[in-house]
C-alpha cells in the first residue's frame, strides 16, 4: 500500500484546516493529523502529490501489536470506512457529510462501520454492484464475528441481500458449536414473519436446485411435491431400488391385520391407536380369505370394529386378512383440490466478487520505482 510522510500531510492539513484531530497544540499521536487526502479534490491543486493513489490510513502492527485500533465514544463507532463518498469537506463551515443522519456515524454502537456507495448515484449505503462496504481476505477467515448474541448480522432491508457467500465448496456454512453442542441448536436458521402463526408471511428458506438432506427431515406443515415421492429400498444384490408412494385424492390412513373364522364368522376389533388418528365413523374394509370358501362379507360396522361372515351361511374355519382405510382425523382436505405450480423465483441481483489485489510492500515499492524511472 502507498504511504506518505505524516509531516507532509500535517502541513497540508494545517494549510486547508481539514483534519480529523483537534485544533489545539495537544492533538493525539504527538500532534499528527489523521485524514485521507484522496477524499478532497482540492488537494489535487494544492499538493504536488495530486493524481497519486494515496491511502487514507495504513497501520502495521509489530509482534503482538495491532495494525489499527479504533475506540468509539459512548454512541459512536470505533472505525468508519467509506468508499465512494466524502466524510469531511475542505470548507470548515460545511459540516461533515456522513449521509446526513445518525446512521451510521453517530448514535450507533459498532466496532467497525464500512460504507460503499456510488457518490454520483447517491445510492443507499452498502448497495451497488461495485460498492463494497467491508472486504475481508485471509487464508483462514475473511470476516470473523464474535458476540454474545449474533456473530454477524447482514441487513438487506434497504437492498436485496443480507448476507451472500461465494465458495468453491460451500457458499455459506453454518454448524452448531461442536465444543458445546446444544440439542436445540441449528447450523442454519431461517424464519418467515410468524407474528400470526396461522398466516406466516414470506419464506423461511428458498432453494433453487437440488437439495441433499443427510439425516432426518421433519415437516410440521403441509408437504407438496410436484414430482414423485419414493423410498430407496436395499436390494438383495446390494443396490438400492426406488419404490413409489400410492397417492390418494384425500388424506387417508390404513391398517392391516389377520383374523380367523369360527363357524363361518369372526369379530374384528379396530386398533384403538388407529381409531385415535383415523375417522372410524366411516371406513372401508377389504378382505382376502386364505383358503377355499363361499366368499366373505362384512356386517355390523362400528367405530370399534366389524363382523366378517362367510357367504351362503357357510361354517368354514379359515384365516383371512383385512385392510381398513379411513380418512385422517383433525385435518380436512378437499377432494382433488386445485393447486397452482409456483413460478420460478427471480434470483436477487448478485454482488460481483470484488477483484482484490493486496500487494506486498516489496511489490508496491517495485511498482513505484518503475513509475519513477519511466517519468525520468
Amino acid at each position: 500500500m502507498a504511504s506518505v510522510d505524516k509531516d507532509t500531510l500535517n502541513g497540508l492539513a494545517k494549510l486547508t484546516d481539514v483534519h480529523a484531530g483537534g485544533h489545539s497544540e495537544r492533538e493525539l499521536f504527538d500532534g499528527a493529523y489523521v485524514f485521507g487526502i484522496d477524499a478532497f479534490a482540492v488537494f489535487a491543486l494544492q499538493s504536488a502529490m495530486g493524481g497519486q493513489s494515496i491511502d487514507g490510513a495504513y497501520g502495521r502492527g509489530l509482534n503482538d501489536g495491532r495494525g489499527v485500533v479504533g475506540e468509539g465514544g459512548d454512541k459512536g463507532p470505533g472505525v468508519v470506512g467509506i468508499a465512494g463518498s466524502v466524510i469531511a469537506r475542505p470548507d470548515p463551515a460545511i459540516p461533515r457529510d456522513l449521509w446526513a443522519g445518525p446512521f451510521p456515524g453517530r448514535g450507533f454502537h459498532a466496532g467497525v462501520v464500512g460504507l460503499g456507495a456510488d457518490p454520483a448515484a447517491r445510492v443507499v449505503p452498502g448497495v451497488g454492484t461495485t460498492a463494497i462496504g467491508v472486504v475481508g481476505q485471509a487464508d483462514a477467515a475473511g470476516v470473523y464475528g464474535l458476540s454474545r448474541t449474533t456473530g454477524v448480522i447482514g441487513d438487506g432491508s434497504t437492498g436485496q441481500i443480507g448476507v451472500e457467500g461465494f465458495g468453491s465448496q460451500y457458499g455459506v456454512y453454518g454448524h452448531v458449536d461442536w465444543k458445546r453442542p446444544n440439542p436445540d441448536g441449528s447450523g442454519v436458521f431461517g424464519a418467515a414473519d410468524v407474528s400470526d402463526p396461522d398466516n406466516p408471511v414470506g419464506h423461511a428458506a428458498r432453494f433453487v436446485g437440488p437439495v441433499d438432506v443427510i439425516g432426518n427431515l421433519i415437516v410440521t406443515g403441509n408437504s407438496v411435491v410436484w414430482g414423485t415421492k419414493s423410498a430407496a429400498a436395499r436390494h438383495t444384490d446390494g443396490t438400492h431400488r426406488l419404490l413409489y408412494c400410492v397417492e390418494s385424492p384425500e388424506s387417508q390412513f390404513e391398517d392391516f391385520g389377520e383374523a380367523q373364522l369360527v363357524k363361518g364368522a369372526a369379530k374384528v376389533k379396530i386398533d384403538r391407536d388407529f381409531a385415535a388418528v383415523a375417522d372410524t365413523r366411516h371406513y372401508h374394509v377389504f378382505l382376502t380369505p386364505y383358503g377355499d370358501s363361499k366368499g366373505l362379507y362384512v356386517s355390523d360396522r362400528s367405530r370399534n370394529g366389524f363382523v366378517v361372515h362367510e357367504q351362503g351361511g357357510g361354517k368354514s374355519r379359515l384365516r383371512f386378512s383385512y385392510r381398513v382405510v379411513a380418512k385422517r382425523k383433525h385435518i380436512a382436505t378437499k377432494r382433488f383440490q386445485k393447486v397452482t405450480r409456483p413460478k420460478m423465483p427471480k434470483l436477487p441481483a448478485s454482488v460481483e466478487r470484488p477483484n482484490i489485489n493486496v500487494q506486498s510492500r516489496k511489490t508496491a515499492a517495485g511498482g513505484r520505482a518503475k513509475r519513477k524511472r519511466s517519468k525520468q
